[in-house]
């Protein structure tokens, strides 16, 4: 009834299979902002954030552009006060002394970790 697929039929299966893949991927939605309310925990918003920065859509210059861009979405006064004194001493702007291993993505997750995660705990002890 069936018999072996043609060379031809093979390719073009193969065609319309990449075809259909590529047209079927969705890009991944950037991080929503920060804001540091009581429903919001800091380390998965991080965990999407870093999702984000390592899938072949996102286009960085160098390796501080995916903490330039979280920072970004960091609002409220609390986090905000961080991401400024983190961001001068990525870059040793503004008198401050530049701190090695600052621009690397992994050194501001566990600062963010810290500083974000705290009123996190204090919710769930209460």
């Amino acid at each position: 009834m069936y018999g072996k697929a043609t060379e031809d039929e093979i390719q073009f299966s193969r065609a319309l299979g990449k075809m259909i893949g590529e047209t079927t991927k969705r890009a991944q939605q950037p991080p929503s902002d920060y804001e540091h309310t009581k429903h919001q925990d800091g380390r998965f918003w991080l965990t999407i954030c870093k999702d984000f920065f390592e899938q072949d859509g996102y286009k960085c210059q160098n390796e501080a552009d995916p903490i330039k861009h979280a920072m970004s979405k960091l609002y409220q006064s609390q986090i905000a006060s961080f991401a400024m004194t983190y961001r001068n001493k990525m870059t040793g702007e503004l008198g401050h002394t530049k701190q090695e291993g600052y621009k690397l993505l992994d050194v501001f997750t566990e600062q963010a970790i810290r500083r974000l995660d705290l009123t996190h705990k204090a919710e769930q002890a209460l």
